[in-house]
């Protein structure tokens, strides 16, 4: 049996959203600044679709050494499709500094315009696993 990595041990974790009303300002305005402390704490990681918020995740990370960050879905906008869907590639590679965080290649044949098996995903892709590993 292969044994899980280090940084994604079986713990339970939380993926907080922008459900039910909640504007964009959540992430930013110190909502969640309670959160981060505690998850620290305890050993929970947090999974954040952050593609609103990128550098202030590189922020939290600093802030917490010991809480365990990873960005769903490459960090990729809600709704981006082709190039525009890795503008922001830059600025998620930066984040790649801080070890507490990891990215989740997830959903990444959406953000395609061409066809399987989805050639142009494969530099943003290799990008981002030469950053921050497989």
């Amino acid at each position: 049996m292969q044994q899980p990595c280090g940084w994604c041990r079986n713990e339970l974790g939380f993926r907080p959203s922008r459900r039910g009303g909640v504007g964009d300002s959540w992430p930013l305005d110190g909502t969640l600044d309670w959160l981060w402390p505690a998850a620290e704490r305890a050993g929970m990681p947090i999974g954040l679709v952050a593609a609103r918020f990128l550098p202030e995740v590189g922020g939290v990370a600093e802030r917490h050494p010991a809480l365990r960050l990873h960005i769903d879905h490459m960090g990729v906008p809600q709704g981006a499709t082709g190039a525009a869907a890795f503008e922001h590639l830059p600025q998620l590679l930066a984040l790649a500094r801080h070890p507490n965080i990891a990215v989740k290649v997830s959903a990444a044949s959406v953000f395609a315009e061409d066809a399987f098996p989805f050639p142009s995903l494969h530099e943003p892709i290799r990008r981002i696993v030469d950053a921050f590993g497989p």
